[in-house]
């Protein structure tokens, strides 16, 4: 494994542990994470490849647990597990988003934008109006909405 791809595993974990921190002091339990087999099914029946970032995502987090009621952090953003992802919208070739988490009840919606073949996008999309960029990357998603970054809690388009 190169040394690049070591660090951003590194820095993603470091993520996942803050994000798991930041839900917890908010009263949020994690979903139980996702198996490897779930992820082999995800992948097998929607005809995807999740990137490594998100794949981690799922193995570790998994999202917000479904106890009696939902959960939302203090921005009223709900996660979704990988079970409960959400097919939103075909694009162009062998893309499709799915949507993960809602803002306000689905304010607005993101999606994940997953393909079937390297390069494997990842991309992260606001839903609402119509697809707004705001992240390349899940983890630089995860990373700005962690920095309580107002494009990212609100939909706003990627700078």
């Amino acid at each position: 494994m190169s040394r690049r791809r070591l660090g951003k595993l590194d820095g993603l974990m470091e993520s996942l542990g803050r994000l798991k921190s930041v839900w917890a002091s908010q009263g949020i339990e994690c979903a139980v994470p996702a198996t490897h087999v779930e992820l082999a099914e995800f992948e097998e029946g929607h005809r995807v490849c999740l990137p490594d970032d998100l794949r981690e995502y799922f193995l570790r987090v998994n999202g917000m647990a479904r106890n009696e009621w939902w959960q939302w952090d203090d921005d009223l953003i709900n996660f979704y597990p990988l079970a409960e992802l959400i097919r939103c919208e075909e694009t162009a070739g062998q893309t499709a988003r799915f949507v993960f988490a809602d803002h306000c009840i689905s304010a607005h919606e993101y999606a994940v934008e997953l393909t079937s073949a390297a390069p494997l996008s990842g991309s992260v999309y606001a839903i609402g109006s119509g697809p707004v960029l705001i992240a390349r990357t899940f983890s630089e998603f995860l990373a700005r909405y962690l920095n309580r970054d107002d494009g990212v809690l609100f939909g706003w388009v990627l700078d």
